[in-house]
Order: C-alpha cells, then structure tokens, then sequence
C-alpha cells in the first residue's frame, strides 16, 4: 500500500522488467498455453480455447508477480543484482563485499543510462535531451489551466471546462445520412490469418505498454507469437474455422 498523507492506494502485484522473475514467467507461459487444447469446431470451443488460454495467463502471473514496495528512496537504475549485493553485504561486511556491492551498483548506473541514451538516439534525439533540465521550465499550475482565455483556479471552474471539452456532443444527434452515398460491394469471405501477418503486425508495437486486466504487455504477446506452437494457437481464433469463417470470440 502506498501512503502519502492523507491518500492511500494499494499497488497490484507487478513483474519487473528485464528480471529474472519475468524471464521465467515467459517460459512457463510459452509452455502453459502451447498446452492449451485447441477445438474451434463450433462457439462454445472457440470461447472454451479463449477462456483456458487466459487462464493460463492468469496462473502463470500469479506465480511470478509480487506485490511493489515503494520506497521513496528507490532509484530506477537498481536492479535484481544491486538486491542480491546488498544482502550480502548485510549478511558478511568486509572490504571485499563492499567492493562487489559498490561495482555492482556502478555497473547498474552505467547501463541504465546507457540503455536510455541508446533509445534517445534511435528516436532521433539529442543526448542531452534524456536530462530534464534541458527541456523547457514546466508552467505553474495557476498559469497552465488555461479554458476560453481564462485561468482555472477553482475545482468547479476546472470540471465544466473539463465537461464542456469533452461532453461537448453528448446529446447531439448523430447524422447517419453519409452513407447513402457509400456504394454498395458484395458479401465475401474472410480470409484466414497468416502467422506472418501476427509476426508483422507484432513487429512496431511498443515494448513499455502498461499491461491490463490480462496482465499481457506486448513484449508478452510477441513472445507467444514468436513460439511455432503458440503462435498457431493464437492464430487460428481469429481467423475462424471452416465451418465458422471470419467469427471469433
């Protein structure tokens, strides 16, 4: 649970990225849904082979995920190595451990900044762009909410601009007149997907998505695709059956 003053959320369990806790938790996802047994003979199979294959997500991620501690001393740069250091350190002080402790926390720095710098560079950015006190002062907040030319002070100023921003066409009919003038094309079948088309398709997703309900970032769902067996699995539902073509769940 993270408290500050008054506010209080509890944290969902979560899975660090890039440890060794989400690189076993990608086996024994690959292997649990490349078990799944696959019918898609009529809807109930399909929706069947859906449910056990989400299912098997979900076990998977509860035998991996812990619960986040947030301190407001942790640093982004520290890693599964930096832990396992410190610990022992803790457990035998000497001059050797603090040595391995200090390298490791220094080897930790250097590639997280590294990675960073890498991705700045690749998005076509400057190096000194990654440091956020190169990029333009932040406003204050009196100076910043900002609705018709005038400055949002109060809660209830800000929620009817937020209500009128977004609320705008709640109650505006919808014009459906535009497509009569779409012409007309025959019916025809949908073809099936290929596991080319989920490899491509997978290819320029982003890495850093925040997972939902299924707990499924797209570095996971990649993984799957990747795998002869999965990605087969993952294929065939929405692409329909012979005898239910182009119908998935």
């Amino acid at each position: 649970t993270t408290r500050v003053g008054w506010w209080e959320q509890t944290l969902p369990p979560n899975i660090k990225r890039k440890s060794p806790a989400e690189k076993e938790f990608l086996e024994e996802l690959v292997n649990a849904v490349a078990a799944v047994r696959v019918e898609l003979s009529t809807i109930v199979d399909i929706q069947r082979t859906c449910d056990e294959i989400m299912a098997a997500v979900r076990r998977s991620w509860d035998a991996h995920a812990e619960a986040p501690r947030p301190s407001s001393r942790a640093k982004r740069w520290w890693n599964q190595t930096c832990t396992d250091e410190l610990e022992a350190l803790r457990t035998r002080r000497s001059r050797t451990t603090r040595r391995t402790f200090k390298r490791s926390v220094k080897k930790a720095k250097e590639q997280f900044y590294e990675e960073r710098i890498a991705a700045a560079r690749e998005k076509g950015k400057r190096v000194w762009d990654v440091v956020s006190w190169t990029n333009p002062r932040a406003l204050p907040m009196y100076k910043a909410l900002v609705h018709d030319g005038r400055l949002l002070v109060e809660l209830d100023d800000l929620w009817s601009a937020v209500d009128a921003t977004y609320n705008s066409a709640a109650h505006r009919a919808v014009d459906m007149s535009f497509l009569d003038d779409m012409p007309e094309v025959a019916e025809r079948d949908f073809p099936p997907i290929s596991r080319q088309e989920l490899r491509d398709a997978i290819t320029d997703v982003s890495g850093r998505s925040a997972p939902g309900s299924d707990h499924l970032r797209w570095p996971y769902v990649a993984a799957l695709v990747k795998h002869d067996i999965c990605g087969e699995t993952l294929r065939v539902p929405p692409g329909g059956t012979p005898e239910l073509p182009g119908k998935a769940v």
